[in-house]
């Protein structure tokens, strides 16, 4: 197996157990209100209090990713994030939960952007937006597979030593992937000279500054960041772990907006220019018209199943294939 399948073989198990740890508070959710006896304000600040530091954090984590590499930082993150998913298994009370769930999100803040630095400096350009699909279906398969081990667990033991499984899968990761990985393929011993060729220089050492006026201006990013929004909507307004009732664990199910929000967005950045272009790319152009329908009605569906309902089909999937294959996508030097 080519070394870079092997380091997205990694970042793919990382990002599966990152879900993992993430959702297991969902689904465990309505046990731990029980225990805890906290009122449905409450439960919304234990969630808000992850969700607040994760985005606190998030760039800093990526700066300092540039500036240090991400073996050592990734390697950080996953094992402070551990500590305190395991350490959720211990609290006894509403205000040290908090503290553990802010501190949770501090520690996951920038996963997803030294990932993408690991990619960009072992992976060739050609193969970057499929790279970073596949950390995308390791979203979609964490959010499958938590309630199914979690509720598991709970019915058996209950619902703290599935944080502890958790966190302990993390500690085993951060592992491997300091003894293993290597922030640069000219780093890693055995490495085929015909594969750090084909990978090329990949990203800088030192990135520059971030054109933030310039960024937050682009339409296509703006557009791209809403892509989100709906469903961390739902989040806060509860819609986290009312699925686990479902699954078995006899407790009343919570309600939830289950309005066409994740519709309208979908559709609105679908329509987009840069992602109707996307969807072009390998027909002709006289079958553009079927493509723009087609691109509206998947950035809209919506299927039922775990925390991933919404499969953002035109719209994550289209806007990375936009940033590297159409013109009118006006990419930056900060973008890499």
């Amino acid at each position: 197996m080519p070394y870079r399948h092997r380091v997205l073989a990694l970042l793919f198990l990382l990002i599966f157990v990152m879900y993992l740890d993430r959702l297991c508070i969902s689904v465990a959710g309505p046990r731990i209100q029980q225990d805890l006896r906290l009122n449905p304000v409450q439960w919304g600040w234990v969630i808000g209090a992850f969700t607040i530091a994760y985005a606190a954090f998030e760039i800093p984590s990526g700066a300092l990713g540039d500036r240090i590499g991400p073996r050592r930082v990734l390697t950080r993150i996953v094992l402070w994030w551990s500590v305190f998913t395991a350490a959720t298994g211990l609290v006894s009370s509403y205000p040290v939960l908090l503290l553990v769930r802010f501190l949770f999100g501090a520690g996951e803040a920038g996963s997803f952007p030294n990932s993408a630095l690991t990619i960009s400096r072992w992976t060739p350009k050609q193969e970057r937006a499929r790279s970073l699909s596949v950390l995308w279906i390791a979203t979609g398969l964490g959010g499958v597979a938590t309630p199914l081990i979690v509720v598991a667990i709970q019915k058996r033991y209950g619902w703290r030593p599935s944080f502890y499984l958790f966190g302990s899968l993390g500690i085993l990761w951060s592992a491997a992937w300091y003894g293993w990985f290597r922030d640069r393929p000219a780093e890693k011993p055995g490495v085929p000279m015909d594969e750090m060729k084909l990978i090329g220089e990949g990203s800088p050492a030192r990135q520059g500054g971030a054109p933030w006026a310039t960024l937050l201006r682009d339409r296509n990013i703006v557009l791209l960041m809403l892509i989100g929004l709906p469903r961390r909507s739902r989040d806060f307004a509860g819609g986290l772990g009312s699925d686990a009732s479902r699954l078995g664990l006899g407790m009343a199910d919570r309600s939830r907006p289950r309005g066409h929000e994740w519709n309208a967005a979908g559709l609105l950045v679908a329509r987009s220019g840069p992602c109707r272009g996307a969807c072009r790319i390998g027909v002709g152009r006289n079958e553009h018209r079927w493509t723009d329908r087609l691109v509206s009605l998947l950035g809209g569906i919506r299927l039922h199943g775990s925390e991933f309902r919404q499969l953002r089909f035109g719209a994550v999937a289209a806007g990375v294939h936009a940033a590297g294959k159409r013109r009118d996508f006006r990419a930056h030097p900060a973008c890499g």
